[in-house]
């Protein structure tokens, strides 16, 4: 019943359908409730206490020496891993579904007294005699038919795993045990984002601080540096992973994690127009709409954005700091093979509309920049007092360029040849517009078809956009 309420909210919370999107955000509040009263937040009373069912279950054996058989075990432990499965996708889509619309989630990470979710390798075993040989490499224990001993894995609730990756020596155990299960993963990584919003939400709660010129403005120095190491360590680890990776189900959850990485790196720099400003949505869809209006700049009921703009913009909210990430971010996303896109989990489809919006309002604001230089100097910089816009903007353009190359330069080899890098000229500068730029974001959202919040985005640009010309 708990997974069918799950796979239910999945499919209506990312739709345009706001009967269905207000139905699943009861549904999903009265699951929460529900799964908090039934205790089941808490490992130790929904199964056994102490350890694993499974592992609890062969030492009672050991003691009576009564031999458990393996399948019995393996039975035992797919009931005990889908229960946790489910509870930390609960976590997942309680985050996703209202945080992306600027409501504070029901479920804090405090609550869920559950271990990791163990290695993928153990859950997809296809038979209790593979799983029991993969169960002994993962839990410290002798191999069958060889002298190998496995190594102990970690052993920690979300919490802890977080805390230790925040620390200056993360554990090595819970790194290795992040490389074997990309759920523990996401599940970390989807912690880091609510750890930044939590703190993002408290500061734009505060006064204005115009003497502030730190581009890294929502954590201090410290907190910040934590977290940039966290995402260093797990950047690694799944680039690593996803290199690896042979299959498309294997490539397309270590992207998910990707995307993520990305979009807590990139909050850190630019927060979330919605969180500072106050707008609050009752859906997903309709807040990604909204961020896209905020993009263009035709919405401007913010608190306190006014002055922020004009503190900020010639140093472009941080986002020189971060542009090779813009760029790795677009060209990915963009180049993406049409498998891996339709296999896209819809709140990374989410997260990814976010970014390429982040992308979108970085070319304008440059842009924007770049144009006011240029008619302070007879529409002409011989000069490089532009040097960060203009680097910012072709930046954008070149890898723009790059992506349509594949598609397209058999059909117009000249396509590429237009982007002319650290060009000077206003005329050129005013054609060179975010006109390119807004169609790929339509083209990437149109490619992520088997859910329904992908051409429905593709939509909402296309409107939006043409609203603002008309």
């Amino acid at each position: 019943m708990l997974q069918s309420c799950l796979l239910h909210i999945v499919y209506g919370a990312f739709t345009e359908d706001v009967a269905q999107a207000e139905q699943i955000s009861k549904m999903l509040r009265t699951l929460v409730d529900s799964v908090r009263d039934l205790g089941f937040l808490k490992q130790v009373v929904a199964t056994f206490p102490g350890s694993p069912a499974w592992l609890q279950a062969e030492t009672q054996d050991l003691v009576a020496s009564q031999p458990l058989d393996v399948s019995n075990q393996w039975q035992t432990y797919i009931s005990e891993e889908s229960l946790k499965l489910s509870i930390y996708t609960l976590l997942l889509m309680d985050h996703h579904v209202f945080s992306c619309s600027n409501i504070r989630p029901l479920l804090s990470t405090m609550e869920c007294l559950w271990e990791l979710p163990l290695a993928a390798s153990l859950w997809e075993a296809d038979n209790a005699g593979v799983w029991y040989e993969i169960r002994c490499q993962e839990h410290g224990e002798s191999v069958p038919g060889t002298s190998q001993i496995g190594e102990t894995p970690f052993k920690g609730f979300l919490s802890t795993a977080t805390q230790s990756l925040l620390s200056a020596m993360p554990d090595p155990k819970l790194i290795n045990m992040l490389a074997a299960s990309p759920f523990a993963m996401m599940c970390i990584l989807t912690n880091l984002d609510a750890l930044v919003k939590d703190f993002t939400r408290c500061y734009y709660q505060l006064p204005p601080n115009p003497a502030d010129p730190s581009a890294f403005h929502i954590l201090t120095q410290s907190q910040t540096r934590q977290v940039c190491s966290a995402l260093s360590v797990l950047s690694e680890v799944v680039n690593e992973r996803l290199g690896a990776a042979m299959l498309e189900p294997e490539q397309s959850v270590w992207h998910a994690s990707q995307v993520l990485i990305w979009s807590i790196k990139l909050s850190l720099c630019r927060p979330d127009d919605l969180l500072v400003g106050g707008i609050v949505e009752n859906r997903v869809f309709a807040s990604l709409v909204t961020a896209t209006h905020l993009t263009m700049g035709s919405y401007i009921t913010f608190k306190r954005t006014t002055h922020a703009t004009q503190q900020h913009k010639n140093s472009h909210d941080g986002m020189l700091a971060v542009i090779d990430d813009l760029n790795s971010a677009l060209f990915t996303i963009s180049t993406l093979t049409p498998g891996l896109a339709m296999r896209e989990l819809p709140w990374i489809t989410a997260a990814s509309y976010r970014l390429l919006l982040t992308i979108w309002r970085t070319l304008r604001v440059a842009k924007a920049d770049i144009l006011e230089k240029l008619a302070k100097s007879d529409a002409m910089l011989s000069n490089r007092s532009s040097g960060s816009s203009f680097l910012i903007f072709h930046s954008i353009l070149e890898t723009v360029a790059h992506c349509d190359r594949p598609q397209y330069q058999h059909h117009d080899p000249g396509t590429a040849a237009r982007h002319r890098p650290w060009s000077f000229d206003a005329d050129n500068i005013t054609a060179e517009g975010d006109a390119e730029l807004v169609e790929l974001i339509q083209r990437i959202c149109r490619a992520r078809a088997v859910w329904m919040i992908g051409p429905s985005l593709a939509n909402a640009m296309q409107d939006a956009t043409a609203s603002v010309a008309g």
